[in-house]
């Protein structure tokens, strides 16, 4: 998914892209969700801790999908 989102920004979409799993350091990618990315890549577990956390707002949410 993460080198979709990479191949859309060399085809000229300016996209910010991260990737959240388990087996990286926490501090590590709630530091990269600071710089806003447009796009979050994330296993189901650390998805729900930086949502819980209240590190990943989902207010300008506008679509979903799951694969």
């Amino acid at each position: 998914m993460l080198s979709v989102c990479r191949s859309f920004s060399r085809g000229g979409a300016t996209l910010k892209s991260m990737v959240a799993t388990g087996g990286f350091k926490l501090k590590t990618q709630i530091e990269a969700l600071l710089d806003s990315p447009d796009i979050v890549v994330a296993t189901p577990g650390r998805f729900l801790q930086l949502f819980d956390s209240g590190s990943l707002e989902l207010d300008n949410l506008k679509r979903l999908n799951s694969y």
